[in-house]
């Protein structure tokens, strides 16, 4: 089950300006499993830190304690953070109250974090975990009656429904709805920045995220999109810029630190590449994307039999992920083993049909194998997606 207490560490206010005292690694490594779930790794790293006087020290140790289901120690621990920033912990609150079967205490604090702005979706509160039990009693279900979101909170919480469902016929008509009403909406201005980033339309989408940025700087997330668009403008110094503001704002999100890897991978700063490499490692040896990374510094190093054998161990472990078959397709086509080339870009078609770089990658597997018509159908399809390269195999060898 999902856990929505994580979304709390990004609303505005808390974790956002986030060393009173520098947090150690062991702090930073707390975070970083909390947020991935390892929560007895998680107690084992924040039990080793020394900066107890972070602001965040707090905050994490009650999300430790709530993921091993300690709810009165994460309670406590809530209520100490919720007098300190009034309004930020309410759903934490209610959350652990539900877990323990307090319903009164539940609704409570439920009643409290409703009359805030920027709430979740209804949706996103009253299908979690702790609140099931309560499904059914009359008070609990009246509660969900009379609550009342702004228009501006609807719009917001429609759009970044359609966001994560990938539905972009609503996006394409209901965020241009949204954002003739409320242009000035920072949370509209960046989900429209990542519509316009998935269409590719990269000016768009940084001029979006800028604006979304002018209005609230304080959001990490804005400026790790922000990274991610630049980075696609083929501005690698200003990308790391933006990457850099992120992780000063939320140090404790893994996928800042791959992106600024691979930022610095571009820009050649090696030293950065290995201190980060490094960090993540020891906080989570045992991650895919970790262990991606290292597989393509690898595979950039010319080192690709290792790279492969990487690839391979993580392939094991997961047979669902697209990049892992592409990128050893595109390795074994540099090492000559053509019929596992070929092979590997046919997974990637299985499992995505339209991927631009595995209908290259097929077609001159499928030439080098001596088959040229099916070279010049699969360059073909991947002409029809955009790749321009596939374009040229097909003047070159295919007669078009």
């Amino acid at each position: 089950m999902k856990t929505y207490i994580f979304l709390l560490i990004v609303i505005a206010g808390v974790g956002l300006t986030v060393r009173a005292q520098t947090a150690d690694d062991f702090l930073l490594k707390a975070g970083i499993l909390a947020n991935s779930n390892k929560f007895d790794d998680a107690l084992e790293a924040i039990n080793q830190s020394a900066s107890k006087d972070n602001r965040q020290y707090a905050r994490i140790m009650a999300d430790i304690q709530f993921g091993l289901k300690d709810f009165k120690q994460a309670e406590l621990l809530y209520s100490a953070l919720e007098k300190e920033y009034p309004g930020l912990y309410r759903l934490s609150l209610a959350r652990c109250a539900g877990m323990e079967g307090n319903m009164a205490n539940a609704m409570e604090h439920l009643n409290a974090y409703f009359n805030q702005k920027n709430k979740l979706p209804i949706s996103k509160i009253v299908n979690d975990e702790a609140f099931k039990k309560f499904k059914g009693n009359t008070s609990w279900e009246n509660m969900w009656q009379n609550i009342d979101y702004s228009e501006a909170e609807l719009k917001v919480n429609q759009s970044t429904s359609a966001s994560e469902n990938g539905d972009s016929q609503y996006l394409s008509g209901g965020l241009d709805e949204a954002m003739k009403k409320f242009p000035n909406n920072p949370e509209l201005l960046y989900i429209q920045s990542k519509f316009f980033f998935d269409k590719k339309m990269y000016d768009a989408a940084e001029n979006s995220i800028s604006q979304a940025i002018n209005r609230k700087s304080t959001e990490d997330k804005y400026h790790y999109q922000k990274s991610q668009i630049l980075q696609k403008n083929n501005k690698p110094k200003e990308a790391l810029a933006s990457i850099n503001e992120a992780i000063q704002r939320n140090p404790f999100n893994v996928k800042y630190y791959i992106n600024r890897i691979d930022l610095n991978k571009t820009l050649k700063n090696e030293a950065d590449v290995n201190k980060d490499l490094k960090f993540i490692n020891f906080c989570l040896p045992d991650n895919p994307e970790v262990q991606l990374t290292q597989v393509q510094i690898e595979a950039d190093k010319g080192n690709y039999m290792n790279a492969i054998a990487g690839l391979n161990t993580l392939i094991d472990k997961d047979k669902t992920k697209k990049e892992y078959y592409l990128l050893r397709g595109k390795l074994s086509l540099k090492t000559q083993k053509l019929q596992n080339a070929d092979e590997d870009f046919g997974m990637v078609l299985d499992l995505t049909p339209d991927d631009a770089e595995a209908n290259l990658g097929k077609g001159i597997a499928k030439y080098k194998l001596q088959d040229n018509q099916a070279a010049c159908y699969y360059w073909q399809k991947a002409a029809n997606l955009g790749n321009r390269e596939a374009v040229g195999y097909l003047n070159k060898f295919c007669g078009k």
